[in-house]
């Protein structure tokens, strides 16, 4: 029997109707169900039920509401609203929330208080008085590989004195904006002020602002803002509210100090969507005014400048964006042809609105680079719309950096995208997006220091941003620092447990380190319905290909569709290289033929898609036309040198000597694959890789190869 103590503490609960309002947990219940409140109206309720009988004086919600910081008294009748509709008491008579008019409001209904006894959990007992909290791209999976890009490991302060991070005075987040419309679809319109408001935020100088992809992780309203002040790295939250009611708005922000939780500033807009543009402008400069941050005249014009003046325009504009973010978070074609289809109706409102034009040249050269959109007339109407953009508004960073993607994806011009991308910097030096973009251009030039240093300072800005994290990821494990890389897939993965393509990333990294069973095992863990996603079944062919289970291997093939990045092609590449090591010759040929005819045709009209030329010498040395494939295999470096570009270019030299080890040309093969393990090509050919592909098995006994197995090289960090 045991003797230790049970350990108990008190339990608020107060009933009415059929409500019951859980204190200490912080929740309501209907009949046993949730009832969603923000933060700030539970706390009012909280209030109104206390004193429930008793009149509560508005001047008396607001201090005990917002103590320390002026508000306008519309922010207490908004949530009064807000309380009332979540508690179904819109009728006349009120059968909750009475209103005095001219002095507060009484709460009417009969209220049971009671007090309970619950046993305290283990992590409260004094047995534990302190919590504490445990804390292929390239050649081998080039399919993968285009979504991605190259990060960075978050670099913190600390304060000497006491070994914590000293958390910048000058740093916010800005906190999704609720939406309170009626009309939930307006979603988009709440979206769109808290994104207006963080980029005109980012052109204060001296003001670190989190990016919106880090912020948006939490709740528009948390409980805990000094753990979101840790993790942010920040002293100030932004939060608010949007409620859009035909052509009426309703905008409510709150600026917090996230470590006290003290309220500093909060205000409510009422506006028509004409004139909702001067709110982000005020907020920003209210913002800046509490920080004490002093305003350079060129910035100070830049945020009291309205993008448009035009409200179907700028509405318009507020769907594009909703649906690009939508592309980029699924991959649905369909989002991004939306939002495309809405930039070009918010340019038919505003012939002069620069925005919508470098937003529409963003999403045309996306399609251009990620979808099956490779033609001169899209990069010719995306260069046309960011060269618009520029000529309408020289100063508009978006303008600057839509034209370094059009260099960027559409003409691999890295100069001149590094030209444009750090001019809109200099406009937006907050912006993590166009930091990473120079990082991205500078590891592609094989400047991989800069690179790195880039992405870090893009991480610090929006450190849990798994994009920007998947960057970093990948560029250690170019760098073949799969440990660093391993590190930083995990960091993604326990933000976000299903994030598609890092799951393959991590899985192809366990690959590089030869831990073939755990690659699999991180694949598995994916729940049922993203098991057979793409992206996964990609990685785990390659992996089961790694583990010479062929027949798996060539069963996953049958189960992939073509869409998306996937065209008919891969596929057929995948088989044709699958099939012979299953015993299944005649399917293998036909495969290969259909693969070299899809091939020969597409590169009649795209003759210079290094891709393409890379898996058709592939597809001849598999058919026994050796000479053919190493022509093609040789014309793709050709078209994609190292030279030109440090990063991507490695995938067509290490197929250049797969295609090699097929002909059975030995020293040739060897002499690419020893270069390859010199320089940052860790996504393409590691040793691990090199002693389990079974495409090499034809040169694999040689004393060169052998040889090559066992050698030990260090990285040339600037192979060009």
């Amino acid at each position: 029997m045991s003797t230790e103590k049970s350990h108990k503490r008190p339990k608020r609960l107060f009933e009415f109707g059929p409500f019951t309002l859980e204190v200490d947990e912080r929740r309501l219940l209907r009949d046993g169900e949730p009832v969603t409140l923000t933060a700030k109206v539970f706390d009012l309720l909280l209030l109104l039920i206390e004193s429930a009988g008793h009149l509560r004086s508005r001047n008396d919600l607001i201090d005990a509401l917002w103590p320390d910081t002026v508000v306008e008294e519309h922010s207490l009748t908004s949530r009064i609203s807000a309380l009332r509709k979540a508690l179904g008491d819109e009728d006349d008579p009120p059968r909750y929330i009475e209103t005095v008019r001219g002095q507060g409001y009484r709460f009417v209904a009969d209220v049971t208080a009671q007090h309970t006894e619950t046993p305290a959990s283990p992590e409260e007992t004094p047995r534990n008085p302190s919590r504490k909290r445990l804390f292929f791209a390239g050649g081998i999976a080039a399919a993968c590989a285009v979504f991605a890009a190259a990060g960075a490991i978050l670099l913190w302060h600390y304060d000497a004195g006491t070994g914590q991070r000293a958390i910048p005075e000058k740093s916010i987040a800005v906190l999704p904006f609720e939406n309170l419309s009626t009309d939930k679809n307006n979603g988009y319109f709440a979206e769109g002020i808290q994104d207006m408001i963080l980029t005109k935020l980012a052109d204060i100088g001296g003001l670190k602002v989190i990016s919106r992809t880090s912020a948006d992780l939490y709740n528009s309203h948390p409980k805990d803002l000094r753990a979101i002040a840790r993790e942010l790295d920040v002293a100030n939250v932004l939060e608010g509210s949007v409620q859009k009611s035909g052509d009426e708005v309703l905008v409510n922000v709150q600026l917090i100090d996230a470590r006290t939780d003290r309220h500093v500033w909060a205000k409510a807009y009422t506006r028509t969507l004409s004139d909702v543009f001067n709110v982000e402008s005020d907020v920003s400069q209210r913002v800046a005014d509490q920080l004490k941050l002093e305003l350079l005249p060129a910035v100070a014009k830049r945020i009291n400048t309205a993008p448009t003046q035009n409200p179907e325009a700028y509405d318009l504009l507020l769907k594009a964006d909703h649906f690009l973010s939508q592309f980029f978070a699924t991959g649905k074609e369909e989002s991004i042809d939306t939002a495309i289809a809405d930039y070009k109706k918010a340019i038919g409102y505003d012939q002069h609105f620069a925005l919508a034009y470098a937003q529409l040249s963003y999403a045309l050269i996306a399609t251009y680079y990620y979808l099956h959109h490779h033609t001169e007339e899209r990069l010719k109407e995306a260069t046309d719309a960011a060269d618009k953009a520029v000529a309408l508004n020289p100063d508009l960073a978006q303008a600057h950096g839509a034209k370094g993607y059009v260099y960027y994806w559409g003409r691999h011009d890295y100069p001149s995208a590094l030209r444009e991308f750090k001019k809109a910097l200099s406009l937006k030096p907050q912006d993590a997006f166009m930091l990473l973009s120079v990082g991205s251009v500078y590891r592609r030039q094989g400047q991989w220091k800069k690179a790195v240093d880039e992405i870090q300072q893009a991480v610090s800005l929006d450190p849990r941003n798994a994009f920007i994290l998947r960057n970093l990821a990948l560029s250690y494990s170019a760098l073949r620092h799969y440990k660093e890389a391993l590190e930083i897939d995990k960091r993604i993965l326990s933000i976000n447990p299903e994030a598609i393509v890092d799951v393959a990333n991590m899985a192809y990294v366990y690959d590089y380190m030869g831990r073939i069973d755990e690659a699999l095992a991180t694949l598995d863990s994916l729940p049922g319905n993203l098991k057979n996603n793409q992206y996964i079944l990609y990685a785990r062919y390659q992996t089961l290909m790694l583990k010479h289970d062929f027949k798996t291997a060539c069963a996953v093939t049958e189960q992939m569709q073509a869409g998306g990045q996937f065209a008919t092609w891969t596929i057929l590449s995948l088989r044709a290289e699958a099939l012979p090591f299953c015993g299944r010759q005649a399917e293998a040929r036909k495969d290969t033929h259909a693969l070299i005819e899809q091939l020969e045709a597409a590169l009649k009209k795209r003759p210079d898609n290094a891709l393409m030329r890379s898996t058709l010498g592939v597809a001849y040395a598999l058919s026994g036309m050796d000479e053919k494939g190493i022509r093609e295999g040789q014309r793709a470096v050709e078209l994609f040198p190292i030279s030109k570009d440090a990063f991507f270019a490695t995938s067509y030299l290490s197929t250049l000597g797969q295609i090699y080890a097929q002909a059975g040309k030995t020293a040739q093969a060897v002499a690419i694959f020893r270069k390859l393990l010199k320089i940052p090509a860790g996504n393409d050919i590691c040793i691990a890789i090199l002693k389990r592909d079974p495409t090499l098995n034809k040169i694999r006994n040689s004393p060169e190869f052998q040889k090559l197995l066992k050698g030990r090289y260090k990285i040339n960090m600037n192979p060009i």
